[in-house]
């Protein structure tokens, strides 16, 4: 997530699994030559990155993200799921061109 919205890179999407933003008081916005469609998705039962560091980032990223989605699952852990998968494969669809 980092590098995509602030390096000096084009990414056509950024796709976040488990995981926040560890400097999101001082996030450096506006690095990113093009703002990339995010979705970040986080299980609500993760030990490892806990669901409200997951939450507090998306209230972060969709005040400033315009293409933001963010999707919990329940009884998740810090592993994926069938519905995760089809979530990621419904953005990618939806943000790559066809071929």
């Amino acid at each position: 997530m980092y590098t995509g919205l602030t390096g000096n890179v084009t990414v056509g999407g950024i796709i976040a699994l488990s995981s926040w933003l560890p400097m999101h008081k001082d996030f450096p916005w506006g690095g990113s030559t093009q703002q990339p469609a995010v979705l970040q998705c986080h299980g609500q039962a993760d030990p490892l990155v806990l669901y409200s560091f997951g939450f507090m980032t998306s209230t972060v990223l969709k005040a400033v993200v315009h293409k933001y989605q963010f999707k919990s699952y329940p009884n998740l852990h810090h592993s994926s799921s069938p519905e995760e998968i089809q979530d990621v494969k419904s953005f990618l669809n939806d943000i790559l061109p066809a071929t």
